[in-house]
């Protein structure tokens, strides 16, 4: 077993520097370990997966606006008119 010498650390660890380097070049990474980069230009299955993800929230983001103002408009109707009110309270048995 061939003990390192300093100048042969140093090297081997300016080696690895510039591998990792080139790495995070080449993939298009951070250098931070814990973020993940995706480069949706160059995969198009990533771009028509992301695509159609927006347009699944945006749907979704309707569908919740859309039940919320019905929701308002039911309560202010059934609170405006007081036999309306009164009908729901009997159905529900308050």
């Amino acid at each position: 077993m061939e003990k390192n010498t300093l100048y042969k650390a140093y090297l081997q660890e300016k080696k690895q520097k510039e591998k990792d380097k080139k790495t995070i070049q080449k993939y298009n990474l951070s250098n931070d370990d814990k973020t993940i980069i995706v480069n949706q230009n160059s995969n198009k299955l990533i771009k028509s997966f992301s695509l159609i993800l927006d347009m699944i929230t945006k749907i979704l983001k309707l569908i919740v606006i859309i039940v919320i103002i019905v929701l308002v408009t039911i309560g202010a109707t059934v609170v405006l008119n007081k036999d309306l009110l009164n009908y729901i309270l009997n159905y529900i048995g308050w």
